[in-house]
């Protein structure tokens, strides 16, 4: 509350300001340059009050008029309320495009005055920005991006389907290249294994399941050995999870739409929702690893019950209930991946590959290394392990989309946009 101290510093700084000077331009040549700036922190400059700004400004001003013969300490209204007015008013109007309220210590910067009722004021003020900042500008901030060239109109379809905004400057395709990389190094252990493609796709949140919200991304290598699935925590830059399927152990792949959400038009697309799903027979090179250097290794010899009903329990195990349970193959498993979208708000260039043409090229590199990993007897049929059929279809997604998740979008785009 102690707002006399400005007038303090405009004491101490008066004669640096003067040494600065302004810039004098005069029938198009610059008579006289500014020397100096003055750069201002604190808490008001955040607020862009601007109250130091201001003191300093009104000196100034009142320089450049007694140099054109316009002497201020002469005038009537010795506060000059019509510059502090329109220096208040512009704050408002700057403040109100970015934080949706008037700008704070705006009662100090009209009047020169500070007493309880502005600090009220501000208070109803940082509450009411509080709320903007967790409600109002997921929106603002996409029309601001798109009104500075930053992102293309495309921008409002991201946005209409996921209601949330990103940051143009951060680079989705380095960040993906960069977790791509990670993963080589930290999942692929054995070195005689060759890596033959890496990307970065959609996958369920849980495993051996089509759809399991949220879906999130992971990166997908491949080997001449293996497939691996690495889930990986992209705010700490670190494999949380990976699992490793042994190609001889896949039995098909299936092809086609693969529609997760009908929230919005873009989910919709049956040319852009698209993935395969990988089928595969659980063994024990099958691994499934943490980041905290557990695992696992899938397809072990599981607990057996004796198929007469009544005597599961307590019964000793015999050479015929080994070989019954080993002549029964372990569940089938899968993994299912989806397309991310190829056009994105901030993409520059348009020669992309589709997502059809992404997954089709990504599922038959698994078909090629998945038949040449096994030994085939001469003369035996190989068999086509892509099959082309819809994973989800949209009629399938519209049945399955629950209520729930319908009435969460609808009450965002309501709220936040």
């Amino acid at each position: 509350m102690k707002f006399e101290n400005v007038s303090l510093l405009l004491s101490t700084l008066r004669d640096k300001l003067e040494e600065f000077g302004s810039t004098i331009v005069q029938r198009g040549q610059v008579v006289e340059k500014q020397k100096g700036v003055v750069r201002t922190n604190c808490m008001d400059c955040l607020d862009r009050t601007n109250v130091c700004q201001s003191s300093f400004a009104r000196h100034v001003l009142d320089m450049q008029l007694k140099a054109e013969g316009f002497d201020m300490d002469a005038q009537v209204d010795q506060q000059t309320t019509w510059f502090n007015t329109l220096w208040a008013d512009n704050g408002d109007a700057v403040s109100k495009q970015y934080a949706s309220t008037a700008a704070m210590k705006g009662d100090y910067t009209r009047t020169k005055k500070r007493d309880y009722r502005g600090a009220l004021n501000d208070l109803s003020l940082s509450l009411a920005r509080f709320y903007s900042g967790m409600v109002n500008d997921y929106f603002s901030q996409t029309a601001i991006d798109f009104l500075l060239g930053n992102v293309n109109e495309r921008v409002f379809e991201e946005f209409e389907a996921d209601m949330m905004t990103k940051d143009p400057a951060i680079s989705v395709a380095k960040l993906r290249e960069q977790a791509i990389e990670l993963c080589q190094k930290r999942v692929v252990a054995d070195e005689s294994e060759e890596v033959h493609g890496a990307w970065a796709l959609i996958s369920p949140h849980v495993s051996d399941t089509i759809k399991s919200l949220p879906m999130e991304e992971v990166v997908l290598l491949l080997t001449d050995a293996a497939l691996y699935v690495c889930r990986f925590d992209w705010n700490m830059d670190k494999v949380s999870s990976f699992e490793r399927v042994d190609l001889r152990n896949i039995t098909g792949i299936k092809l086609g739409t693969y529609i997760t959400s009908i929230v919005s038009p873009s989910h919709m697309d049956a040319s852009k929702n698209v993935g395969f799903v990988v089928a595969y027979q659980p063994g024990k090179a099958d691994v499934v690893r943490t980041n905290t250097r557990t695992s696992s290794t899938r397809g072990e010899i599981a607990p057996i019950k004796d198929p007469e009903p009544g005597n599961e329990k307590n019964r000793p195990l015999n050479l015929v209930d080994f070989f019954t349970y080993k002549a029964q193959p372990p569940a089938e498993k899968k993994l299912a991946f989806k397309a991310p979208y190829v056009n994105s708000s901030t993409t520059v260039s348009t020669e992309h590959e589709t997502e059809l043409q992404q997954i089709t090229t990504i599922a038959s590199e698994i078909a090629r290394l998945t038949k040449e990993s096994r030994l085939y007897k001469r003369g035996e049929e190989h068999q086509e392990l892509i099959q082309k059929e819809d994973i989800i279809s949209l009629e399938e997604a519209k049945k399955n989309t629950g209520l729930l998740e319908q009435l969460g979008h609808s009450i965002k785009r309501l709220v936040w946009a």
